[in-house]
Parts: structure tokens; C-alpha cells; sequence
């Protein structure tokens, strides 16, 4: 049976996650794998354990950048507590129903657009007709008037 990976990271772990990124980045806000070495140091984590997430959230990359580094932290924390990190398979089946989900609320979309535009095309009618009964009128009242 495959295990789930629970995604979500708290506020307070969020907050936690980026106050230590400026210790880890370079000056291009992002992190190198090299130097997570005090990380690595302290995090009881395996050698192939650590390189395993480091894999997952860098994306085949050389460095990541904050929002990668925040979920390098949890995924590393997780691992401690669940001993499991999600695989690439488990990630493609995550995005393969995240796609299928966006699909499908592409084509309500679509279909909103097809209605609004439905909706514009009465109303720009009925403006034009309104428009054109309001100059009629403005003229039959400058009419009465001068006459």
C-alpha cells in the first residue's frame, strides 16, 4: 500500500523554515547542497537519507531557492518522524490527480467564459438599443423645445 506524504507545513514551522534560510543562502538567495553540512551534521538524518530529499525538492537543480529550501526543512523534519519521503512515483501519481483536477476546472472555466460572453454580447445589444432610444428621445425633446 502506498504511503501518503502529508504536504502542509504551519505557519509556525513556515516562519521557523525562513528565518533560518539566510544562514544557509548565498547571494543569489539560493543554497547550495554543500553548504547544509551543519544541517546534515545535525539532523540524524542518513547520508543517502538527506541526499534523497535533497533530490525531491531541488528538481535535478544545483542549488534551490527559498520556498524549495522551506520544503527541504519539513521533508527533512518529517523523515525524522515518519521515516518516509515521498518517491518520484509518488509524486507523479500526485500530479498526474492534480492535473486531471485542473482539467477539469479548466473546462468549468471555459464554460463561464462562453456564458459571460454570451451575457457581454445581450448587454452591448441592449446598450446600443437603450443608447439609440436616448438619442431619440433627447432629439424629440430638443424638437418640442425649439418648436
Amino acid at each position: 500500500m502506498a504511503q501518503s506524504f502529508d504536504w502542509y507545513i504551519s505557519p509556525t514551522d513556515r516562519f521557523t523554515y525562513e528565518e533560518k534560510f539566510p544562514n544557509f543562502c548565498n547571494d543569489e538567495d539560493e543554497v547550495q547542497m554543500s553548504s547544509l553540512e551543519p544541517l546534515y551534521q545535525t539532523s540524524h538524518l542518513s547520508q543517502s537519507e538527506f541526499a534523497q530529499i535533497w533530490t525531491l525538492v531541488s528538481l535535478g537543480n544545483t542549488s534551490i531557492n527559498k520556498e524549495q529550501f522551506i520544503y527541504f526543512q519539513h521533508k527533512a523534519e518529517s523523515k525524522l518522524y515518519t521515516r518516509y519521503v515521498p518517491g518520484t512515483r509518488d509524486i507523479a501519481a500526485s500530479a498526474w490527480k492534480d492535473a486531471a483536477q485542473l482539467q477539469e476546472e479548466i473546462i468549468v472555466v471555459e464554460k463561464d467564459i462562453v456564458s459571460f460572453e454570451e451575457t457581454r454580447v445581450e448587454a452591448e445589444a441592449k446598450l446600443a438599443d437603450l443608447t439609440q432610444t436616448s438619442d431619440e428621445m433627447n432629439g424629440l425633446a430638443g424638437y418640442k423645445k425649439t418648436t
